[in-house]
């Protein structure tokens, strides 16, 4: 719901250094086969769909930091296992609009330095890993009720 109201843009950064952006507009293939067809189309073409003067998604080469340095946020907050404690329903206060935050979608290891590096606050939400999603749909969920989406 955050991101249909417009307010939340994603950006998903790879270790290759590729960020894809996907507009709000954007609705996820629920069935597998077609994910990877959406996947195929974007890493072959570029964009999806490929003729859109205003492409729903596209990929590019880029830096962490390049990324952060476009987009211009108020502050980038990091959230990891290693980071401040802190609840749930403290998110809000924390994170405001105009702010970026970063979790991690990686099997194992951790950030590298140079991602810690653009990141103004560290916290984690939990003493242990978590799955990417639990992560995400913890902290839309709560931003979606401070901000009276849901």
């Amino acid at each position: 719901p955050l991101n249909q109201e417009g307010m939340l843009n994603i950006f998903v950064h790879t270790i290759e250094d590729y960020v894809i952006s996907v507009k709000p507009e954007v609705r996820i293939p629920k069935n597998y086969n077609r994910f990877v067809g959406l996947m195929e189309q974007l890493l072959k073409y570029g964009r999806v769909p490929p003729e859109a003067e205003e492409p729903l998604m596209f990929v590019k080469t880029m830096k962490l930091k390049d990324l952060i340095d476009k987009i211009k946020p108020r502050k980038v907050i990091l959230f990891s296992e290693k980071g401040e404690k802190i609840r749930l329903t403290e998110i809000p206060k924390f994170l405001r609009k105009g702010d970026a935050f970063i979790i991690g979608g990686f099997p194992h290891s951790d950030f590298e330095e140079e991602t810690y590096a653009v990141c103004d606050e560290v916290y984690s939400l939990y003493s242990k890993t978590l799955e990417t999603w639990t992560v995400l749909s913890r902290i839309l969920a709560i931003l979606e009720m401070d901000n009276n989406v849901l």
